[in-house]
């Protein structure tokens, strides 16, 4: 019987450390694809000034360009946990001055384009923002298991139960006329 429990213990132990090691393989793994995304981005973004839709020195592709070199640097330190504390400490320490902002700064940039440059030079903005989101999002997995993979499965669940009615819609709807008909008139 004791050595059940030394078995059980190695066995435990060994499932502890596999499910320690595929977090941080995880958590690498979803660094370097998010940097290969950004990357990919980035160079979509030289492609488009390259073929001369807009000029390498504007203030646009500057601050597209920056930002992504920033996400490409940074990638390991944006986590869910950090995006809070970033947060808050720069809402109640002030921490960076919020009146040169980059949304300001990006809206000032996209002045001298016309409306199809300008819509081209959001996209990628938009493209940015959503692979910055798409990375914290699914590097961690703690937040996976508590929120995403629930809610995901709450609109499955939605899903085929709205699917279902549908179905069921004409019997319902007869069952319904029934149930009216023999219940009195209104």
């Amino acid at each position: 019987m004791p050595h059940d429990h030394i078995i059980n213990m190695f066995f435990s132990t060994i499932s502890l450390v596999g499910i320690w090691f595929l977090f941080i393989l995880h958590r690498k793994y979803s660094i370097d694809r998010f940097r290969e995304e950004m990357f990919r981005l980035r160079d979509e973004v030289f492609n488009y000034a390259e073929s001369g839709e807009i000029d390498f020195n504007s203030q646009a592709y500057g601050l597209l360009r920056t930002a992504a070199n920033g996400f490409i640097r940074f990638a390991h330190k944006l986590s869910v946990l950090q995006m809070i504390l970033f947060y808050f400490s720069v809402k109640n320490f002030k921490l960076i001055d919020t009146k040169d902002s980059f949304d300001e700064k990006w809206a000032k940039s996209l002045e001298g384009f016309n409306d199809e440059k300008a819509k081209t030079l959001k996209e990628y903005k938009l493209r940015m923002s959503l692979l910055v989101i798409k990375h914290i999002v699914f590097s961690s997995p703690p937040l996976l298991l508590t929120i995403i993979f629930p809610l995901i499965t709450c609109f499955a669940i939605k899903y085929a139960l709205s699917n279902f009615v549908r179905v069921l819609k004409t019997p319902l709807n007869d069952i319904n006329s029934a149930a009216f008909a023999y219940g009195g008139s209104c």
